[in-house]
């Protein structure tokens, strides 16, 4: 019959005349679920595959389609790239386990820091870029909040990864390849946002090149600290 016919060469349903206005649209509204449902779990897919396997959070190719996106809807959200300082001296002498172990716990505040705020999930991101680098998204209005939230929990635990000797003299002394003896203070996190509620940037790169000059005036200040360009941009044609 036709309505075989109509399956076999691909036909997802079918509607036998005469036709009822109510059940087509009943149908047409079940069609756009499933397409929409469908999106989403190959949006969640692929995600899953581009996840940090360290962290699980989503990695590089996830980070830039979210920003892509967020830039060409205008939305009103912060983006926050984050670095950990002095992360190096503490791999060495502790070790790539014990380094590990710090890149969870990161990620980890990151996320209490989040949820204490009580932020939306659909209003979030958590990226992980690589290594002790993430960036996180955040409601425009949330910024601030979400930078002095996560310091204020990375500060209170970084501590409890060090041996008491070196959490007493809060540093590490080592000797350097020139025989000098030198000191690295207790890691911190240096963080650089944009808001781009009153932004136009037109470009993932051009997003990230200020991103990355303003994480670079962030780790030049001592200890944990956040720089946020709210800076208005004239919207090119």
């Amino acid at each position: 019959c036709d309505e075989t016919k109509g399956f076999e060469l691909g036909a997802v349903d079918y509607i036998i005349k005469p036709i009822s206005p109510s059940i087509l649209q009943a149908r047409v509204k079940t069609h756009l679920k499933l397409r929409y449902t469908m999106q989403e779990l190959k949006r969640l897919c692929n995600m899953a595959l581009d996840a940090n396997p360290l962290t699980g959070l989503p990695g590089n190719n996830s980070i830039k389609e979210v920003i892509e996106e967020a830039i060409y809807e205008k939305n009103k959200i912060g983006v926050i790239y984050t670095d950990l300082d002095n992360f190096k001296a503490f791999n060495d002498k502790y070790g790539f386990a014990m380094g590990d172990k710090v890149i969870k716990f990161t990620a980890q505040v990151i996320k209490d820091s989040l949820l204490s705020l009580e932020i939306s999930d659909s209003n979030i991101f958590i990226g992980h870029i690589g290594g002790d680098d993430f960036v996180v998204i955040s409601p425009s209005d949330k910024i601030h909040d979400v930078c002095k939230e996560i310091i204020k929990k990375f500060d209170e635990g970084i501590i409890n990864f060090y041996n008491p000797e070196d959490a007493v003299a809060k540093c590490i002394c080592s000797t350097n390849r020139r025989l000098e003896q030198e000191c690295f203070p207790i890691m911190s996190i240096s963080m650089a946002g944009v808001d781009l509620a009153n932004s136009f940037y037109k470009e993932y790169l051009e997003l990230n090149d200020v991103l990355a000059g303003l994480k670079k005036n962030a780790k030049a200040v001592e200890g944990s600290t956040f720089l946020i360009d709210r800076r208005v941009k004239t919207e090119r044609l």
